[in-house]
């Protein structure tokens, strides 16, 4: 996990969590990868919500938390 800072971390949540807000919305969701444009719609959802998972147990494993709360509660 040592190789990614909170700052890299916390970045990816929020990318990930207005994905899924647009997408409930009915929205698409387009951003810069890096590599070109990438849109996501509702059929990316599943994907999205996985990644998401993913970079809220980095942020856990690197705080020392056991619960996804930790960062959903930061946000606020």
């Amino acid at each position: 996990m040592g190789y990614f800072t909170q700052a890299q971390i916390e970045a990816k949540l929020t990318l990930y969590s207005e994905m899924i807000d647009a997408i409930a919305n009915g929205q698409s969701y387009s951003f810069n990868d890096g590599h070109g444009v990438m849109s996501v719609t509702r059929s990316s959802l599943s994907t999205i919500e996985q990644s998401l998972q993913l970079w809220e147990r980095r942020y856990d494993a690197l705080n020392g938390s056991g619960s996804i709360v930790s960062w959903r509660s930061s946000r606020r």
